[in-house]
């Protein structure tokens, strides 16, 4: 009601309030209502942040916000607390500190930090107050590194790329050159090459303006990287942190190193990292090499090679011309790439595409065909079978399977026939949410899959296997809906009528199991066949 009447005769009896009262709830109201009435001076605040109750003092610091650029004293008193033991001050300040431009700020950030480095909130908060002195913070923690989480670190160096001003990219760097440990130097150059590569920018595209204690340290780190990616006696990390350095390299070195690790006699960690490694490159080139290493490949090794393909028209050609040549078989190509062939808006590629990879039979034919399993009796075990090596890698059920379809416990009224329809037809009924998209960057990158999640800045498409793929809006050149599910279609190819009966079984079992267990169906009706082991329950 006071801020409603905004009835100025209450602002002294406010401040009186304000240092008299013994309940921090009457002072904390006094605080609020004083900012409600516009009546809050920096006298007032003053008092709030020197209150024995850490919550009250929380408050303050916020309100003092939009007095800091006035008031030297309360700017002299936020520097202060920043040694505080209560961390939800700490905290407070991690964000209000960021008001302020005096370098006296980023030397208080600098104190939290180097107390709460460990926590990740801590971390955003002081994130938040520098975006555009993310440089200069980053070189005062570099003067005492062993302080500070290199996760922070890296943070900060991709903030200052993306931001991409070349005077606080030399200023980062030469901070690097002065820590003088190759690790913190790798951490710092990671983080800028990954701010970097927001405008297609690499690295080694500064080195020429750099300066020559720059220059040294970036050929040291290259060389060093080099020999621990091929150092079989280091851990598999280490390997791999070095062949995901040199991927934000020169595509000159990473050619000469990277497709080594594509051998199958290495570790599967180690060959993963190379072919994305290898991927964020634009060189068209990087699809021969996934061509020249397919036969030997694993499923999981394919599958990622595949996918750094299509990020690129031109790879995209290689890798169709590898197929006409019969390097590599049409029905190695999951059915969405597919799909995603026979409608790319290159036209050649539609061409291409149609030729080699002809269509499944119409869904009404293969529906028809598929009614019978619906009479044949399903076995469980055999269905769950059925279900791992077809389904899992895209639907949850129970505590299986990767969340990128609908979750199958969900289709737990649906009859056999029903489920049938939407195996065999996926397209007949789609829910919006699992719609594929094609998401094209400004690079000409694309990237397949449901829309996951969606935020003012960013969206985050969701592929098999629930891997994902974050894409800045600022970044997308072009956002298309195919129309079609997640789902592909053509199951019924990997799929027999007696498989297709046991997987229909092993779903109507666990889902109605699922549901009992829940309490949302009810036991099977009196006079019912019980459910014989390996069957399921009708």
């Amino acid at each position: 009601m006071i801020y409603e009447r905004q009835d100025q005769s209450a602002v002294e009896p406010l401040r009186r309030l304000l240092r008299g009262s013994n309940l921090p709830q009457g002072r904390l109201h006094a605080l609020w209502s004083l900012a409600g009435l516009q009546g809050l001076q920096a006298d007032d605040l003053l008092v709030a942040l020197s209150d024995k109750h850490a919550g009250n003092r929380q408050h303050a610091i916020r309100l003092a916000e939009s007095q800091l650029a006035i008031s030297p004293p309360l700017r002299k008193r936020l520097l202060e607390m920043v040694d505080e033991s209560e961390m939800r001050i700490r905290f407070q300040l991690a964000f209000s500190l960021g008001a302020m431009s005096e370098e006296a700020a980023l030397q208080g950030l600098a104190t939290i930090v180097r107390q709460d480095s460990a926590d990740r909130w801590m971390r955003a908060a002081v994130l938040s107050s520098v975006p555009e002195r993310s440089h200069r913070l980053l070189a005062l923690l570099m003067q005492q590194p062993g302080t500070v989480s290199s996760g922070l670190v890296q943070q900060l160096a991709q903030v200052t790329g993306v931001r991409n001003r070349p005077q606080e990219i030399d200023a980062v760097l030469e901070a690097a050159v002065q820590v003088k440990r190759s690790s913190w130097q790798r951490v710092i150059v990671l983080g800028l090459a990954d701010g970097l590569a927001r405008h297609d920018i690499r690295w080694p595209k500064l080195v020429p303006q750099a300066s020559a204690a720059v220059q040294k340290m970036l050929r040291q780190l290259v060389e060093e990287a080099v020999r621990a990616a091929a150092d079989n006696k280091l851990a598999i990390a280490q390997r791999r942190q070095a062949i995901e350095f040199l991927g934000s390299a020169s595509f000159t070195v990473a050619r000469q190193v990277l497709p080594k690790f594509l051998a199958s006699q290495e570790s599967s960690d180690l060959q993963l990292a190379a072919v994305r490694a290898l991927s964020s490159f634009a060189e068209p080139v990087v699809a021969e090499i996934f061509v020249d290493h397919w036969a030997s490949a694993t499923p999981a090794l394919r599958a990622e090679m595949i996918n750094g393909m299509f990020r690129r028209t031109p790879r995209i050609k290689i890798l169709l011309a590898a197929i006409e040549d019969r390097k590599i078989r049409a029905t190695d190509v999951d059915s969405s790439y597919r799909e995603q062939l026979r409608a790319h808006r290159d036209r050649e590629i539609r061409t291409r595409a149609a030729k080699l990879f002809v269509p499944p039979a119409a869904r009404l034919e293969v529906l028809k065909r598929y009614q019978a399993s619906l009479a044949l009796t399903g076995n469980v075990t055999a269905g769950r079978k059925t279900y791992e090596r077809v389904c899992m890698t895209c639907h949850r059920l129970g505590d299986q399977g990767k969340a990128v379809g609908p979750n199958l416990a969900f289709t737990k009224n649906k009859r056999p026939g029903e489920l049938l329809t939407h195996i065999l037809d996926p397209n007949r009924e789609v829910e919006p949410s699992f719609m594929q998209y094609n998401v094209v960057d400004r690079q000409g990158r694309i990237y397949t899959g449901m829309i996951a999640t969606e935020t003012a800045s960013s969206i985050t498409v969701r592929r098999a296997e629930a891997a994902s793929d974050t894409i800045l809006r600022a970044d997308i050149d072009e956002v298309i809906n195919s129309g079609k599910s997640v789902m592909p279609e053509g199951l019924e190819q990997k799929v027999s009528l007696q498989q297709m009966a046991d997987l229909i079984g092993y779903l109507r079992q666990i889902q109605y199991d699922l549901g009992t267990a829940a309490g949302l169906v009810e036991e099977p009706q009196k006079g019912l066949p019980a459910a014989k082991p390996g069957q399921p329950k009708k």
